[in-house]
């Protein structure tokens, strides 16, 4: 083989979050498997759940574990000015208020002895939310869906 012909490696790059030369076609964006593995401390959400039963990810206490961390995350990132990356995007942001939906619907169901320990949990989030982010309809029930950060990222 000629070293000037093309080689088909079995790869192909379509998304890259930052541009590369040696790849014009590719789009560039914010990439959400990066976003949701960087490390952000969630000290309420480890307190409560230090003492809450785990479960499979299709229980309530799966979804709790999930959208307890789903939410403080979002809450430092917009406290943060969107801290690590700086970036964040209109899907995971949109995903994370569902993760806050679950919270609240999940508050019957966890059970006597963690009611008032997750919701708890959850108002410690809730401030820094409403505090990085403007309200859009006021008084509106799910108050979250209502609202847009200050400072968007996307």
């Amino acid at each position: 083989m000629d070293s000037n012909e093309d080689t088909d490696s079995g790869y192909r790059v379509d998304v890259v979050e930052e541009p590369v030369a040696d790849l014009p076609e590719a789009r560039v964006e914010t990439l959400p498997e990066i976003l949701d593995r960087q490390h952000i401390d969630t000290p309420a959400a480890d307190a409560f759940l230090a003492d809450y039963p785990t479960g499979a990810t299709a229980t309530v206490e799966g979804h709790v574990h999930y959208a307890m961390r789903t939410w403080e995350r979002l809450a430092c990132r917009l406290g943060s000015d969107w801290f690590p990356s700086g970036r964040y995007r209109e899907d995971l942001f949109r995903r994370d208020l569902e993760a806050r939906d679950d919270l609240m619907d999940a508050l019957p169901h966890v059970g006597g002895a963690y009611v008032d320990g997750l919701r708890s949990a959850v108002e410690q989030s809730d401030p820094i939310f409403l505090e990085y982010t403007e309200e859009m309809v006021r008084g509106a029930e799910r108050w979250w869906w209502h609202r847009r950060p200050g400072n968007v990222a996307w």
